[in-house]
C-alpha cells in the first residue's frame, strides 16, 4: 500500500499542514511589515540610497530569531510536503529520487544548499506531477512559482522582502494539489473497499 498523501486525508492531517504555513506566513509577515516600516522611515527622513541598504542589512541582523523560525518553520513544511507524497511518486522531472529526509538535510549543507533549493523545490512539483498523472489530475505543480521564489531568494536585499510572498504562494499551492490528490486517492481506495465488498458477498451467496 502506498504511504503518504494516498492515505485517507483526516481534519488533523489537514490541521497540521494548516499550522505549518500559517505560522511561517505570520511570522515572515512580521519580519516584512519591520523592514519595509524601517526603510520608509529612513527614507522620510534622510532619502539616501545609502542609508536604505544600510537599513536592509541592519534589519536582517536584527532580527535572527525571526529568521531562524521562518527557515525551521519551512523546512518542517517542506519535509512534511514530501511525506504527503506516495513513495514510488517521489522522483523529480529527471527522475531522481529524493526522500523527505535528503529534502531537507542537504539544505543544512553550506553552499550546497543554493544548488539543492532548486533541486527540492522544483523536484517536488516534478512529484506532484507524477502523483496528479497517476491519478488522472489535470492539476500540476506550480513548478513556475517555484523556480520565482528560488531566483528571487538568491538576489541580495530582493530576498529580504520579496521572497517570502513567493514562498507562500508556492506553499499555498502545494498544499491545495495535495489536498485535492489526497481526497481523490481517498475516494478511489474507499471505492475499492466497496468493491471488494459486494465481491466478497456474491461470492460467499
Amino acid at each position: 500500500m502506498e504511504e503518504g498523501i494516498g492515505d485517507d486525508v483526516s481534519g488533523a492531517e489537514k490541521e497540521k499542514t494548516r499550522w505549518f504555513f500559517q505560522s511561517m506566513t505570520a511570522i515572515t509577515h512580521v519580519h516584512l511589515l519591520l523592514v519595509v516600516s524601517r526603510t520608509v522611515l529612513i527614507l522620510f527622513e534622510y532619502g539616501s540610497p545609502e542609508d536604505v541598504v544600510s537599513n536592509f542589512m541592519k534589519a536582517r541582523v536584527a532580527q535572527p530569531q525571526l529568521f531562524f523560525l521562518t527557515t525551521i518553520l519551512g523546512m518542517g513544511w517542506l519535509y512534511r510536503a514530501w511525506t504527503r507524497i506516495p513513495s514510488s511518486c517521489r522522483l523529480t522531472h529527471s527522475e531522481r529520487s529524493i526522500s523527505p529526509g535528503q529534502a531537507v538535510g542537504r539544505l543544512l549543507i553550506p553552499f550546497y544548499n543554493l544548488y539543492w533549493m532548486y533541486v527540492v523545490n522544483l523536484g517536488l512539483c516534478g512529484a506532484l506531477d507524477r502523483h496528479a498523472r497517476r491519478l488522472k489530475s489535470p492539476l500540476r505543480g506550480p513548478s513556475l512559482v517555484a523556480l520565482t521564489a528560488c531566483i528571487v531568494q538568491t538576489l541580495p536585499f530582493v530576498s529580504l522582502v520579496v521572497a517570502p510572498i513567493f514562498w507562500c504562494a508556492f506553499m499555498v499551492c502545494v498544499d491545495l494539489i495535495q489536498d485535492d490528490l489526497g481526497l481523490r486517492q481517498a475516494k478511489r481506495r474507499r471505492r475499492s473497499r466497496r468493491a471488494a465488498e459486494v465481491s466478497r458477498k456474491t461470492a460467499e451467496v
